[in-house]
């Protein structure tokens, strides 16, 4: 065995070595376990093949899953800290003077003050965010802090993606070069806010809300034209255009206990076929 292992082959060209020269009962397994036992031999082999991907569950609000990484020391010394929101992958970008425990906890509560608390905070495992003092933050505010995989920072992709987005950026601000950043669907700040944020270049854009009144204005204009004012005045009397069979005063539409007074109106009815009077005019037709 020790002379077929000897130089390393690998598995596969052991395996062939051994079945041109010997052969034993269960000669592949005894192979394969005297490569998986020798440590040169594992750190020179080829990478496994890669883990079935288990996605995040997508949230169903804004700010309800958040993803925080470090960024830095970059651009002179300086250390950002970046939160993304998992549903609108709105970026904040908090500058630290410190990474402690304490100034972490500190840029978290100016910013939970101002978008408010999220259900799930995922983080890595570094020392600020496993020391006993950012658990007890967030178990007193009713977070639950997931921690990355160690040694497998695409688990906190988002923020991993988001970091590089940031200095990706920044890095063309400082530079004079700019960056161009592939916006797939509605822009963060739309998602997170539930509107579309105004700008500058909103001034470019048609004012549908002064073309319409616009128009109105000149539809009633040109309605005014032949339009009179009408006004009236309590128990005045009217005529119903929804039942010519029945009148009222403006006191008994207002529900006053008045009783109701039918309009006669020859033009309206034949005479035999006008309605019976009833109320005060009863007493004086009879």
């Amino acid at each position: 065995m020790d002379l077929l292992h000897e130089g390393h082959p690998g598995m596969t060209r052991m395996k062939a070595l051994a079945r041109s020269f010997v052969w034993w009962p269960r000669i592949d397994i005894s192979l394969e376990t005297t490569i998986k036992e020798c440590t040169q031999c594992q750190i020179t082999r080829h990478s496994p093949p890669k883990a079935p991907l288990h996605p995040w569950e997508f949230p169903s609000v804004p700010w309800e899953r958040l993803h925080i990484d470090f960024a830095g020391p970059c651009f002179g010394g300086h250390t950002f800290l970046i939160v993304v929101d998992a549903f609108s992958q709105w970026l904040e970008v908090l500058h630290m003077t410190s990474t402690t425990s304490t100034a972490t906890i500190q840029k978290l509560r100016t910013l939970f003050a101002t978008d408010g608390l999220p259900q799930v905070l995922v983080s890595d495992n570094g020392l600020q965010f496993t020391s006993t003092e950012f658990a007890t933050f967030s178990r007193g505010n009713g977070i639950c802090h997931v921690f990355s995989s160690s040694y497998h920072p695409s688990s906190n992709g988002l923020a991993e993606q988001a970091v590089q987005t940031f200095t990706t950026t920044l890095l063309g601000f400082y530079c004079g070069t700019g960056s161009h950043l592939t916006q797939p669907r509605a822009p963060p700040a739309e998602l997170l806010l539930g509107r579309r944020p105004r700008s500058k270049l909103d001034l470019l854009r048609l004012d549908l809300k002064a073309k319409v009144g616009e128009r109105t204005h000149k539809k009633k204009v040109h309605h005014d034209v032949h339009a009179k004012e009408r006004s009236f005045k309590l128990n005045d009397q009217y005529l119903s255009e929804t039942s010519l069979t029945k009148g009222e005063n403006l006191a008994s539409r207002q529900g006053s206990s008045t009783q109701r007074t039918v309009i006669l109106s020859r033009r309206a009815f034949g005479w035999k076929n006008r309605p019976t009077p009833c109320g005060p005019y009863k007493n004086k037709q009879e």
